[in-house]
């Protein structure tokens, strides 16, 4: 079982009293398309790691209004405004948070809705490899992984905003 709790403590974070904690089957149902290519995560942070969230919401009668950035380790390829420099150790966290989640297994499939809906990414990206997923009005998580991406992208927001000030990173999530 995964739950927002869980990830809460790996991070040392308070969790708000409305969290539900929710059964997880350890296989989404017919998944369309795995976040990842890859069959387990690196033990350890690769060293050019880059944690990165994305949201996009589309007003209606308005212009689409996106924020985008990316958690690295200081000193690393990281660099602002589009990438966040945290400590090792807080990057560390965030990564302990997506493999305990089992991330590169979740899963989205098709849908339709409307584009104002907007989009939400969250991805890991090293070397050549990415691992991504999200929602948009075409494409939506697997239902199972809802709670965990939700925590995830608030955590990756509250690490950056703790650190620094990023392009959209004093929004909520």
């Amino acid at each position: 079982m995964r739950h927002a709790a869980t990830l809460c403590a790996l991070l040392a974070v308070a969790c708000e009293s409305t969290t539900t904690v929710v059964e997880l089957p350890d296989e989404p149902a017919t998944p369309v398309r795995d976040a990842c290519p890859l069959t387990s995560l690196p033990s350890t942070p690769p060293v050019d790691l880059r944690i990165g969230v994305s949201r996009t919401k589309i007003p209606r009668g308005g212009v689409p209004q996106t924020a985008r950035f990316e958690v690295g380790v200081e000193g690393s390829a990281c660099v602002p405004p589009g990438c966040v420099a945290v400590e090792a150790a807080a990057q560390a966290a965030l990564y302990d948070a997506f493999v305990a989640t089992g991330f590169h297994r979740w899963a989205t499939r098709p849908t339709q809705r409307s584009p104002h809906a907007g989009s939400r990414f969250v991805w890991l990206h090293w070397g050549d490899q990415q691992c991504d997923v999200g929602y948009n009005s075409t494409s939506e998580l697997v239902p199972a992984h809802a709670t965990d991406f939700e925590t995830l992208t608030k955590l990756v927001w509250d690490v950056a905003r703790r650190t620094s000030v990023a392009p959209g990173a004093g929004d909520s999530p």
